[in-house]
């Protein structure tokens, strides 16, 4: 059997790169991987599908970024995760 990375695994790098102290270079690097998951997802891995803590974790790396622009970014985060779920997708529920 292949070993496939999963939502767990994802999220756990996420949360990695959000304590890293990397600053904005984290932040966006935490971003990177949340695209990467939903681009792995939608082409057919039902194993990696973003989901709350995913989002979660991709602000939290804003929030301990200390960049100026972060409060704005984590907002456009949330107002996406936010629209996901008012369109039907239950696993993106905010709760931050």
């Amino acid at each position: 059997d292949d070993c496939k990375p999963t939502t767990i695994n994802f999220n756990t790098i996420l949360d990695a790169w959000a304590k890293s102290g990397g600053g904005r270079q984290a932040a966006e690097r935490a971003e990177e991987i949340l695209e990467w998951m939903d681009r792995l997802h939608k082409s057919g891995n039902p194993d990696c599908q973003p989901d709350t803590i995913s989002f979660n974790a991709v602000i939290d790396a804003w929030a301990r970024s200390g960049d100026r622009m972060a409060p704005h970014r984590a907002e456009q985060i949330l107002d996406h995760m936010d629209e996901l779920y008012r369109a039907g997708d239950k696993g993106k529920k905010p709760d931050v």
